[in-house]
């Protein structure tokens, strides 16, 4: 049975619309994965960081002058308020 032009256009746009929506879906998918990774590096890049700035005053305190600096959410300079302030009782060792 012959299918009209009408018919054939319809169903050409159903599966467009199915795989424009696919298309969303791998994009979502690989925003997300991207996302996440950055996440884990920045982890990983800050938990070596502050395991440095325990062993190194001087790069402790020049990582403490450029996130003061760099810091611009309220948010964000509350979480390391603690942290910023300079000396050994926050975590510094002194060698």
């Amino acid at each position: 049975m012959a299918r009209s032009t009408a018919e054939r256009k319809a169903a050409l746009l159903e599966k467009r619309k199915a795989l424009d929506a696919q298309l969303r879906d791998l994009a979502a998918r690989e925003s997300a994965a991207s996302r996440k990774l950055d996440t884990r590096r920045k982890i990983v890049l800050g938990g070596a960081v502050m395991a440095h700035c325990g062993h190194d005053a001087a790069f402790a305190d020049a990582v403490r002058k450029a996130l003061r600096s760099a810091l611009t959410n309220e948010r964000d300079k509350e979480l390391l308020a603690d942290w910023l302030k300079a000396g050994a009782s926050n975590g510094t060792k002194t060698t």
